[in-house]
């Protein structure tokens, strides 16, 4: 529940085209992928995944499939795993 205090504040501004908003619900295509993928840089430091920018640019496109799936997913239902 939002406080009544801060309840205004999410209530649609008219000033704020909502146009603005609608490619955030699109997709991830194969081609933006593809090309975030490919800006990636390589030797950086690992998060704490242990996954490297280098590792993710090189597993194979069965693999680019499945991630790309997995954060379509994750756009379409608004559920972002923990871990």
């Amino acid at each position: 529940m939002i406080p009544a205090a801060w309840s205004n504040e999410f209530n649609p501004k008219d000033h704020i085209n909502v146009e603005i908003y609608i490619d955030l619900i699109n997709f991830i295509t194969e081609s933006e992928f593809s090309q975030i993928i490919s800006g990636l840089l390589i030797n950086k430091a690992s998060g704490p995944s242990t996954i490297t920018y280098e590792s993710v640019k090189h597993i194979g496109p069965l693999c680019h499939s499945i991630i790309m799936k997995l954060l379509n997913v994750c756009l379409h239902t608004t559920f972002i795993p923990n871990s």
